[in-house]
């Protein structure tokens, strides 16, 4: 095979495997905001950990950060709100605006299950040499990178 042959199967290979790992990081998320909270969403689980990293914040700037639309934003911090894991406040700099942030229930539940799925990444790479885990990680970010 040629060079630009191999570097084309490359590609394909390289985008079918990112194509598997968006499907079952879907299915994934899906399953994990259900344990997470019955009755949550799995959008309403990635605002929920995106407030609680970059928290306080205003609607808007979730809408902006993770790109979705400002109606589905409101019908997730209404369901957020209702299921205890986020609080809203006044903005101090502008009193017309609220900020969110995650309840400090919703902080400490998040924690303890982000432990308990680390438990689970590792016993999946527990074959895995570090130095592969290691460069898995480099490469994930330099690939993400190329699309900044």
């Amino acid at each position: 095979m040629t060079e630009p042959d191999a570097r084309e199967q490359a590609a394909l290979d390289l985008e079918h495997g990112i194509s598997q790992i968006y499907q079952r990081s879907r299915a994934r998320v899906r399953h994990l905001a259900e344990r997470f909270e019955g009755d949550l969403q799995p959008l309403g689980f990635g605002i929920l950990r995106y407030i609680i990293i970059n928290g306080p914040l205003r609607a808007g700037d979730i809408v902006t950060g993770l790109g979705i639309d400002k109606a589905a934003v409101s019908r997730q911090l209404a369901q957020l709100k209702q299921l205890g894991l986020i609080a809203s406040t006044p903005d101090p700099d502008d009193k017309r605006a609220t900020l969110v942030e995650a309840s400090e229930t919703a902080k400490s539940a998040l924690e303890a299950f982000r432990l308990e799925v680390g438990i689970e990444y590792r016993t999946a790479l527990a074959s895995w040499p570090t130095e592969e885990i290691a460069d898995l990680a480099r490469l994930l970010g330099r690939f993400n990178e190329s699309f900044d």
